[in-house]
């Protein structure tokens, strides 16, 4: 049962390093929606199975149906905006908004966002849940602020501060959920 998570894991590394390193190409416009195409389908695989009642319980990740339906939505949505901006990114390319070398980056930390955001939900520690919560908010906000405008910049502080708000007061949540813990279960399951 753990071979398509470890298979998925492994593209989802090996596909990460390839659009970084290809950025400064033009091939990274046709990859990164190909290597999203490839998460939708090992996580389909990995995720039907779980839905029919199965868990993954295995060292440092447990996936149940409720993780399953958000890692099988964030596929979906992650393979259909990434084909979605190969376009869009495009019009932006031709009409002189972003150079080849911003639309490397941007394709970079897309797939960087979506396979961080795949692997949150694979976590079995609440701790690792937090930090790729958090993660995720560090590549987004690079995501917001992508244009090099006053706007986007502005954007992109507002969003870092919101978001940072939100991490800390979910620090707090979990530090409050283990504190709740202790002497009820074993300690060294508690952020689990």
């Amino acid at each position: 049962m753990m071979e398509p998570l470890y298979a998925l894991i492994a593209v989802m590394i090996a596909s990460c390093i390839a659009c970084i390193a290809l950025r400064n190409r033009p091939c990274v416009t046709w990859i990164m929606p190909a290597c999203t195409c490839v998460f939708l389908v090992l996580t389909l695989f990995l995720c039907i199975p779980i839905l029919d009642g199965g868990v993954i319980d295995e060292g440092m990740f447990y996936m149940d149906p409720l993780s399953a339906v958000f890692m099988m939505l964030v596929a979906v949505v992650g393979c259909m905006a990434s084909i979605y901006s190969r376009a869009y990114m495009g019009l932006e390319n031709e009409e002189g908004l972003v150079n080849k070398r911003e639309l490397g980056q941007y394709y970079s930390l897309l797939i960087v966002f979506i396979s961080v955001m795949l692997l949150t939900f694979t976590a079995r520690s609440m701790a690792i849940v937090w930090l790729g919560i958090g993660a995720t908010t560090l590549v987004s906000t690079f995501l917001v602020g992508f244009y090099s405008r006053e706007e986007s910049t502005e954007a992109a502080w507002k969003y870092i501060i919101l978001c940072s708000v939100g991490i800390t007061i979910a620090l707090a949540g979990y530090a409050l959920v283990y504190a709740s813990t202790i002497g009820v279960i074993d300690a060294e399951a508690a952020l689990d």
